[in-house]
């Protein structure tokens, strides 16, 4: 911190003790100033303490709630809709206060609470199990490593490998930041108490910088209750997490930022510059979308540090930082709000509050049975730690805020080696569906090779979504990824009953492993890849729902997609049809001609020559393409024995991706 900054905190300082002198209540409507949060530590036998009586613990606890409640619902339209760029101060939602009750809703909220409940049954420090079996078994929605790792814990993969690298390519994602907030609160001033629970559960569903991500914000919970400034709070968790760490790198770029006098907007774009390519989740992968942990932390900690101690100011910053940009504002807030306790919050926060009405989203849980079961582990929690309440006061040492040494063991995702991720997501007869991905070592520029054995016999060279088998049985499936020298498997086993002989009349497609570059989707077509061979072609021109299957992702990158079929056994191929399905102004379509037929012979995809029936339009706009649903037959030159076929090209539009109606193969057979 520049000395000017220093001298300019003393005399706000000196303002706000002499205002509070006289009967103000430091606070303004609309933003909450950062001040002295109780009076000045306390002497005792062992060293300076802070006391907090019963009440104020108790409106802490409240205070953090509601700020995080007003954090993700304040930036709740904003999520997502800026990657990488920061949010224009005019498109700033703005504030109002029936909106915190959207807030029982958010995954930021819900899902702290079955671990809670857990701990108000079974102790602050039940076993990981307990927690972990509480997780797999609840309803609610969840995404990214939380979805990932309830599907672990799901298929018996049990903590804390449901949160590994091993088994979750989502690890380094941000879920367990937005999440352990709690924590924090139920250990007033006992940091290394927080972070070490924090990191232990953590690993149900992430693993390393993932997990940092949690202790960070679970620390700073801990150190508000006795910290005496903002500052202090946002060094307690920054120091919490081991030197040598991604996610440490992180934030102490953006305290030096900080330090060296740049405005947080000169701060935000050196940490995109330094850092946003750094990101592992294989969703996001070739995009500008960023859910990672530690940039999105850089978020929070340009929030805290910038905000100068303004709850309105402080959740402006971290929500305009874009990306996750209503879960950081959340964070951020809430750390202030467990700073400044529910009464040091302005009424336009708190008046339309629904405090015992309404139920957080799948849980028995109410916003004051919330703060009611926080409240009592808190005070369990505290006299665990031999802090016992005297006289309605309890006086929390304040060494057990002051970190300088890691809690936290060093962990982070090896980046020397390839990553195979494989599950099975369902199965119907003898139709299962599959989800496969795999992550390449960091730099690594060279082949992939991909191999996915069915257990049946048959062998795919290629990720596959979907697979059909003829026989009962139980099957285990292997996907093998290798780079170099270097290899990784999966594996998953499946049993099937009900499955079906090759039926008579079953088309070459329908009998056939059906392959596309993007199995599962974000964009607005069907999600059922048996579109794409029903046979069913839609009126061209006109548009229809779900008759279409687009690989929309949320890249901005360019790449070549495709979608073919690999056959069981041997076939002459002499034609191939392309319907294209729905265009749109940022794609679906195959850019500047680039659209071409591949064969698989003996393992290896190899070009053919073809003669179209109609050119294929050269262009990269959705005007260039013309009508919906319209369909291009290549023939091929020379008629080809091969083991697939499909077609493939560099995709199209601002967010490259591709749109298919159908896909029908003619052979010689």
């Amino acid at each position: 911190m520049k000395p000017i900054r220093r001298i300019v905190l003393l005399l706000l300082s000196a303002i706000v003790l002499l205002t509070a002198a006289c009967g103000q209540t430091g606070t303004e409507s609309g933003s909450v100033s950062e001040q002295a949060s109780s009076a000045a530590p306390e002497e005792s036998a062992s060293g300076p303490v802070k006391e907090l009586t019963a009440d104020e613990l108790k409106d802490r606890i409240e205070g953090s709630w509601v700020a995080q409640m007003v954090g993700v619902t304040w930036g709740a339209s904003t999520e997502f809709g800026y990657q990488g760029v920061i949010i224009p101060e005019s498109e700033v939602p703005a504030w109002s206060a029936d909106m915190i009750n959207n807030a029982f809703g958010q995954d930021d909220l819900y899902v702290e609470i079955p671990f809670l409940d857990v701990m108000a049954k079974q102790g602050f420090d039940c076993e990981l199990k307990l927690l972990a079996d509480a997780f797999r078994d609840t309803q609610f929605p969840l995404d990214h490593a939380n979805a990932q790792g309830r599907i672990n814990l799901r298929a018996g993969i049990s903590a804390p490998d449901s949160g590994s690298y091993v088994y979750n390519y989502h690890c380094d994602d941000i879920d367990w930041q937005i999440e352990s907030d709690f924590l924090g609160n139920l250990c007033p001033g006992l940091v290394s108490e927080a972070a070490q629970k924090a990191f232990e559960i953590g690993h149900i569903t992430n693993y390393g910088d993932g997990v940092y991500g949690g202790v960070y914000i679970a620390a700073m919970h801990a150190a508000a209750f006795t910290a005496e400034t903002v500052r202090d709070i946002a060094e307690t968790g920054r120091k919490v997490i081991p030197e040598g760490t991604k996610f440490r790198a992180v934030i102490d770029e953006v305290t030096e930022c900080y330090d060296s006098g740049m405005t947080w907007e000169e701060c935000w774009k050196k940490i995109q510059d330094d850092w946003a390519g750094t990101a592992r989740c294989l969703r996001y992968l070739g995009s500008n979308a960023n859910i990672d942990a530690k940039l999105n932390a850089a978020y929070v900690h340009i929030g805290l540090l910038w905000g100068n101690g303004d709850l309105a100011e402080t959740t402006r910053i971290s929500m305009r930082c874009g990306q996750d940009s209503d879960c950081n504002p959340s964070s951020a807030a809430g750390v202030l709000g467990t700073f400044y306790g529910l009464s040091g919050l302005g009424s336009e926060y708190v008046s339309a509050l629904d405090r015992t009405g309404t139920k957080f989203s799948n849980t028995d849980y109410t916003f004051d049975k919330c703060v009611e079961t926080s409240l009592a582990l808190a005070h369990k929690v505290l006299e665990q730690n031999g802090i016992t309440e005297q006289n309605g006061v309890f006086a929390i040492p304040l060494s057990g805020s002051e970190v300088h040494d890691p809690p936290v063991p060093f962990e982070q995702w090896p980046s020397d080696a390839p990553n195979a991720y494989l599950s099975v997501n369902g199965t119907e007869g003898g139709k299962i569906s599959l989800e496969s991905a795999f992550a390449l070592p960091e730099g690594y520029e060279g082949e992939v090779i991909h191999s996915v054995d069915m257990g049946d016999g048959t062998v795919i060279p290629f990720p596959v979504g979907s697979y059909e088998y003829r026989e009962d049985g139980v099957y285990k499936i292997r996907y093998t990824v290798k780079t170099g020298n270097a290899e990784s498997t999966a594996t998953a086993q499946v049993t099937v009953s009900g499955a079906q002989q090759k039926p008579d009349g079953l088309t070459l497609e329908q009998d056939s492993v059906l392959i596309i570059s993007v199995a599962e989707p974000r964009g607005t077509g069907s999600k059922d890849l048996e579109i794409i061979r029903d046979g069913h072609i839609p009126n061209a021109g006109e548009f229809y729902a779900n008759v279409s299957y687009d690989t929309f992702m949320y890249s901005s990158v360019d790449h070549e997609e495709f979608v073919g079929y690999i056959f069981r056994g041997t076939h002459t191929v002499t034609a191939v049809t392309f319907t294209e399905g729905a265009n749109f102004s940022d794609g679906g379509f195959f850019k500047d001609g680039s659209i071409r037929v591949e064969i698989l012979k003996d393992g290896v995809w190899q070009t053919v020559e073809t003669v179209p029936d109609k050119p294929y339009p050269v262009g990269n706009t959705q005007t260039a393409f013309g009508a919906n649903y319209d369909s291009y037959r290549f023939v091929l030159s020379d008629p080809a024995a091969c083991e697939g076929v499909r077609i493939i090209g560099s995709a199209g539009g601002t967010m490259h991706f591709i749109s298919v109606s159908e896909l029908s193969v003619e052979t010689a057979d």
